[in-house]
């Protein structure tokens, strides 16, 4: 059943549950809740693969183009990552340095002073 199903299914439920008051309907009341209850575990069950797979289900074809090109470039991405490790803060220290005349004028520029 997909998600649009159970909401529509779950939606009829609540509202049949809403219109049984009387103490006859008490065994019937708990049955119908007792199913609601179920679909809303079945869904938080599901992987997140699942349910993504639920909502591609009802998609028109162009956005489905577009999904497909953020998950190529969400694959690209991992695969970078994967490749490069993450940097590590202070790894170059010591490494660099910066001449004692950095701020002296260049003198290439002489003429312009």
């Amino acid at each position: 059943m997909s998600r649009a199903t159970d909401n529509g299914y779950l939606q009829g439920v609540e509202s049949t549950l809403n219109e049984w008051q009387e103490p006859f309907d008490e065994a019937a009341y708990f049955t119908l809740g007792a199913v609601s209850t179920r679909l809303e575990q079945r869904r938080t069950d599901m992987t997140q693969a699942e349910l993504v797979f639920e909502h591609l289900k009802q998609l028109p074809e162009p956005l489905l183009a577009e999904v497909m090109d953020f998950v190529q470039f969400l694959e690209q991405k991992q695969a970078r990552a994967e490749k490069h490790p993450p940097r590590q803060p202070g790894s170059a220290k010591g490494q660099i340095w910066i001449a004692e005349d950095f701020d002296a004028p260049l003198d290439d520029f002489r003429d312009y002073q």
